[in-house]
């Protein structure tokens, strides 16, 4: 039997254009995955916290 995470398909939350994942591979090659991670997660989360995402009644 597989573990969990084979039994899962891989489920992209953001489809990135080509151009962008090329970008993301370089930096992360420069600077390493995890910086680039933070950075994004960070940015991403501050993008989001823009909008109201409050269900409306």
């Amino acid at each position: 039997m597989g573990s969990f995470t084979e039994l899962e398909d891989d489920v992209s939350f953001i489809e990135f254009d080509e151009d962008v994942i090329k970008t993301i591979e370089a930096a992360k090659e420069k600077y390493g995955g995890k910086v680039i991670d933070k950075k994004i997660n960070t940015f991403i989360r501050e993008m989001l916290s823009l909008l109201d995402l409050e269900e409306e009644s």
